[in-house]
């Protein structure tokens, strides 16, 4: 072959390498859609609550199930109730630039209208949601507005409409100060109160056979045990920044969706003298039913370390019962996965140790589990992670 065509031939090659086409870049992988539920403002874990509303199914299907978290909870409206009208108060003034709701695809409203206020009294539009028959999230993007309060009005429902949660997403402009607990109320029709002391509120629900809870405050909201009779489980109540409305969520047996009963709504009232809170009844119905029974009334801070000082009828009760054996088992399912919750639940329980030791408790009768999650399924809200996430005194098991 001559030297002209080996040229050739390398020319021809190097031409069909050239304009080969450019092998693709493989595509990026689509990024998760945000998870609302985690993310909103109208969350009773983030502080909001209910203020007012028009119907709802029953107690069981009621507004604070559309703001719990909890996808699987739904407010419903009241039989052949077309127009309604919910209200609510977020944990302080907040920068909303996005609203939405979820709804299944078959019972979905017509139209949702949202409006802001800044003072709970007079409110502007915000956005008009016109609702598809689909399964995701529904989200409309607004003007960005700054507003404390968020109305909605569901309007061309049918005969039962569901909205499973309502979201509003943005930024607070201010620190969440929900209003103090204690005091009286009248929560579902029911005389209430509620009072504090060595870290623990105690209250009642009802008169002659009531509903008795023990618990404490976490962030902005108090959690509790409760027991009525053979009933037990959880509960987490919001109190508005005004102090004047109450918003509850209860649970039988476990903090978990499946176990979700009545919503609570309450209204400030005046105290009598005559009234008063005996509330004994969470403890021994949760370690009779051998039950772990949630300490919230041990506080702890932002590094784990025991306030000793703020937790003293909490360590007074383990320091009674250690005379014989206990478990002292440590949920905690806020962090971002199961190591760091173990570790987590580890130092509380040292700290915890520690205390106890001070105390002069005999801890060798004591076992200390730090669990993490694990109690109810980790993709649960964050409203169900801060109810379980404490120290749970148990009995062993015979």
């Amino acid at each position: 072959m001559s030297q002209r065509a080996v040229a050739a031939l390398f020319l021809a090659a190097a031409l069909a390498v050239a304009c080969k086409p450019a092998a693709k870049e493989p595509a990026a992988a689509a990024a998760p859609p945000p998870d609302y539920e985690a993310i909103s403002l109208l969350n009773l874990d983030k502080g909001a609550s209910v203020v007012d509303r028009t119907g709802e199914l029953s107690l069981d299907y009621s507004a604070a199930h559309a703001i719990d978290g909890e996808a699987q909870t739904s407010w419903v409206s009241p039989p052949a109730g077309y127009e309604q009208t919910l209200t609510f108060a977020l944990a302080g003034r907040a920068r909303i630039r996005t609203v939405g709701l979820l709804t299944p695809r078959t019972l979905a409203p017509k139209r949702i209208v949202f409006e802001g206020s800044a003072d709970g009294a007079t409110f502007t539009p915000l956005g008009t949601l016109d609702v598809k028959d689909v399964d995701p999230p529904q989200m409309l993007a607004i003007k960005p507005a700054a507003v404390a309060f968020l109305r909605v009005q569901v309007t061309g429902t049918r005969r039962f409409s569901h909205i499973r949660s309502l979201y509003a997403v943005g930024e607070l402009l201010e620190a969440a100060q929900p209003a103090k607990l204690d005091g009286c109320w009248t929560i579902n029709g029911q005389p209430a109160r509620f009072a504090s002391a060595g870290g623990v509120t105690r209250g009642t629900i009802g008169n002659g056979d009531p509903i008795e809870l023990e618990g404490a405050r976490e962030a902005a909201v108090d959690r509790f045990a409760w027991a009525h009779g053979g009933s037990y489980g959880y509960a987490a109540i919001v109190v508005s920044r005004d102090g004047k409305t109450l918003t509850g969520w209860r649970g039988y047996q476990l903090p978990a969706w499946q176990h979700a009963a009545d919503g609570w709504f309450g209204e400030r009232r005046a105290c009598t003298a005559a009234e008063a809170i005996d509330a004994r009844l969470p403890l021994t119905t949760f370690l009779a039913r051998g039950r772990g029974y949630p300490l919230y009334g041990l506080h702890f801070d932002e590094h784990d370390r025991l306030d000793a000082a703020n937790s003293g009828l909490a360590l007074q009760l383990l320091t009674a019962l250690a005379s014989q054996p206990i478990v002292l088992r440590a949920h905690e399912m806020r962090e971002a996965d199961h190591a760091h919750n173990v570790a987590r639940a580890k130092a509380r329980l040292d700290a915890l140790r520690a205390a106890l030791v001070a105390r002069g408790v005999d801890v060798s009768r004591i076992t200390f589990i730090p669990q993490g999650d694990g109690l109810v399924l980790p993709t649960s809200s964050g409203l169900i992670h801060t109810m379980v996430s404490a120290v749970h005194v148990e009995l062993p098991h015979s």
